[in-house]
């Protein structure tokens, strides 16, 4: 494992680590697959990393879930330059190659046959484990939550999430990182928000959900990720939690708690985050629906989701997060309505080659939305909020296909499969298949700003360092597959010798800045069709 993380340090990329460990004693790698697994959990949330796309970061973590393993005690992991010290100081030897563990099991095997098919026995046939909590049918939609529309608030209920409950949630990052805790204090904090009468005066059934919850959180607190009840508690605690969203909306309460803390996704930073409802919203296509929440964060804790919306087979609907959303208008889309070029990247390719595509694209995205918010322009306060509900409205269709295609079958697109021929079957590649129908068909159905979601999309590809993420071949696949449609000649493949050619991909999207939204949208619809084998159904709120 500590080989593992030596690759993984070097490449900035902490799924290099992962792969590492494929060629390990192949009798060992499913547990030292689980124990790096919490290693990297623990690192996390004691580091407090949240920005995943820079490389410095990364090693961060990867040093300091080194630094676990090795037991290493008295560091302070959220502080990087002694993180490097320490880590610096323990030379990580060579992983063996010979399968010694491999030959041990083979030379016991047949001793112990009688007595592992005894215990398979008693396992089968003894009592089973009953302890193990299940969610329960979340009740049926009432009021906004069937028809879309604002929730009701309750301040009592904002001040607990907002600030009381994740008091008591962050002195688990407190344990992560070897600080002592004051036990007497904390069990004194569940025990006010036990009794708290915010949630005891919406119904018994929020009261129950509420005091379960908590109940299994007191237990999660006090475990690390290396404790043997680590993963059965921590899936308890997030299905009794998901319960407590149930019976808010149940009571037509605009609030939402999120429990990220078993995910193993890239940009999904571990924790427990609260939220406030702001909008029940309803996307349509043809005769499906989605409902999608769109959400604003109530705790002040750090972490979280440093995208601008999600989908994942843990939330029931897709969230749009309209915080990541209101930084992306102040620090990109205002600027360019008032003439910044559009930043496509921060290196030496990006100041010089790429710097005509960026004017060229933040003239394009400006036409785009001075067509849009027409006389709104005149107003910054108006003209801040109409941005903000288009991009909101995108997201919003963006994270609805993602629902959509989870109850499908989705065609493997051939581009895919070539850049990632023995991959395709792995994590990333799942997920890059299902953001390239989502980024697709959010193009195609976005009436007013293709041009923003096409080059927010395509400067992932124009980055440089830090581990690979799966915006960065949807982009290549994206702007050939609509080149190719809007008949704009292509000096060869984008990718090539495993890099992304940046010369190319500009060439490629600089008349794209010159086309239609109408062109840009049914150059989108096109390619989902001949990707994904079928014609793709526009999306409409």
């Amino acid at each position: 494992m500590l080989a593992a993380l030596a690759a993984g340090i070097e490449a900035a990329d902490d799924n290099v680590a992962r792969s590492a460990l494929a060629r390990i004693d192949w009798i060992l790698r499913g547990r030292a697959r689980r124990l790096l697994e919490r290693a990297l959990l623990e690192a996390a949330l004691a580091t407090k990393v949240t920005d995943y796309t820079e490389p410095a970061a990364v090693r961060h973590v990867l040093r300091a879930a080194a630094l676990i393993i090795r037991g290493v005690k008295g560091v302070e992991l959220a502080d990087d330059v002694t993180v490097l010290a320490a880590h610096e100081a323990h030379e990580p030897r060579p992983p063996a190659t010979w399968p010694i563990a491999t030959i041990v099991f083979g030379l016991v095997a047949f001793a112990t046959a009688t007595t592992v098919a005894a215990a398979t026995a008693y396992v089968v046939t003894g009592p089973k484990n009953t302890n193990a909590y299940e969610r329960p049918a979340p009740p049926p939609p009432v009021g906004v939550f069937r028809h879309g529309g604002t929730p009701k608030r309750d301040p009592a209920i904002e001040a607990v999430l907002g600030q009381r409950f994740p008091a008591v949630v962050t002195t688990a990052a407190v344990i992560m990182r070897g600080e002592p805790v004051d036990e007497g204090k904390r069990a004194a904090m569940l025990a006010t928000l036990r009794g708290d009468p915010a949630m005891q005066s919406h119904g018994a059934e929020l009261s129950r959900a509420w005091r379960d919850m908590l109940d299994t959180l007191g237990e999660w607190l006090v475990l690390k990720p290396m404790d043997r009840d680590w993963s059965e508690t921590s899936a308890d605690l997030r299905a009794r939690l998901d319960v407590v969203s149930d019976q808010l909306a149940a009571a037509e309460l605009g609030y939402y708690l999120d429990p990220e803390i078993l995910g193993d996704h890239p940009r999904r930073r571990q924790g427990i985050f609260t939220y406030r409802i702001e909008t029940v919203a309803f996307v349509r296509a043809n005769d499906a629906e989605v409902r999608v929440l769109e959400l604003r964060r109530l705790d002040a804790t750090t972490g979280g989701a440093g995208v601008l919306g999600l989908t994942s087979e843990e939330i029931e609907d897709p969230v749009v997060l309209l915080d990541a959303i209101d930084h992306k208008i102040a620090t990109q889309v205002l600027p360019i309505l008032v003439g910044a070029p559009f930043p496509i990247g921060e290196d030496a390719w990006a100041a010089r080659r790429g710097r005509p595509l960026a004017q060229a694209a933040g003239a394009a995205i400006r036409r785009e939305l001075l067509a849009a918010l027409y006389t709104d322009v005149k107003s910054p306060e108006r003209a801040t909020a109409r941005a903000r509900q288009l991009v909101v409205g995108s997201v919003r269709h963006h994270e609805a296909q993602h629902k959509l295609d989870k109850g499908e079958t989705l065609a493997y697109p051939l581009p895919l499969a070539r850049m990632l021929p023995e991959r395709k079957n792995e994590p990333f590649a799942i997920r890059a298949r299902y953001e390239l129908s989502a980024y697709l068909s959010q193009i195609a159905s976005d009436t007013w700003l293709p041009q923003l979601t096409l080059f927010s999309l395509s400067r992932h590809a124009f980055r440089r360092g830090g581990p690979r993420v799966e915006e960065q071949l949807v982009a290549v696949v994206v702007v050939e597959a609509m080149a190719a449609r809007l008949g704009i000649p292509s000096a060869g493949p984008v990718m090539h010798g495993g890099e992304i050619d940046r010369d190319r991909l500009a060439a490629l999207l600089g008349p794209m800045t010159m086309r239609t939204t109408v062109e840009l949208r049914s150059a989108a619809a096109a390619a989902w069709a001949e990707l994904f084998e079928r014609p793709l159904t526009r999306l409409y709120d």
